[in-house]
């Protein structure tokens, strides 16, 4: 389990992500969705320890970052 409270991060003055909360179950796999600038890989980094940050990340993994996986895909609508 991966537990994610208050989390924020900025780079400077400009804010990348604010007071995130949420929990990942076990064994279960998530998709984090949003557009290009949203904050999604900065917050994978988080997780990871892969990046400074404000507020609390917990887990019953560690080290996280030797558990973790990342897709990068492009959508793709056929017409």
């Amino acid at each position: 389990m991966i537990k994610v409270n208050n989390l924020s991060k900025s780079f400077g003055v400009k804010k990348v992500l604010t007071n995130i909360s949420m929990e990942f179950s076990r064994g279960k796999v998530y998709g984090i969705v949003g557009e290009n600038g949203a904050g999604k890989t900065t917050f994978f980094r988080c997780i990871a320890g892969l990046e400074s940050y404000k507020g609390k990340i917990t887990s019953d993994i560690t080290p996280l970052k030797n558990h973790l996986g990342l897709l990068f895909v492009e959508s793709f609508i056929f017409s």
